[in-house]
């Protein structure tokens, strides 16, 4: 779109943790049902999630082989409920 920045630093603009957290939740809403996109999301800054929360989704996924997402909308986990609610 053209829009001039500048960066101080490092050339790595799109790296920058306060880039990639906004950059992943917009390829979350293109496509929430791309794997890559909401592991991306929920393993940025913006939100935060451990590699432990990951992989308990995994597991769950894996026994389902199903996407991501409808493993995140089914969880309990209190962590996910905002989230859940946006993805809706």
């Amino acid at each position: 779109m053209n829009i001039p920045f500048y960066t101080i630093g490092s050339r790595n603009f799109y790296e920058r943790p306060e880039v990639t957290g906004p950059l992943s939740w917009l390829d979350l809403l293109v496509d929430p049902l791309n794997d890559n996109n909401l592991a991306s999301f929920l393993l940025s800054p913006a939100f935060g999630a451990t590699l432990d929360e990951m992989l308990s989704l995994r597991a769950r996924q894996d026994m389902r082989r199903v996407p991501l997402y409808f493993v995140l909308q089914e969880s309990n986990d209190e962590r996910f409920g905002q989230l859940k609610e946006l993805l809706r």
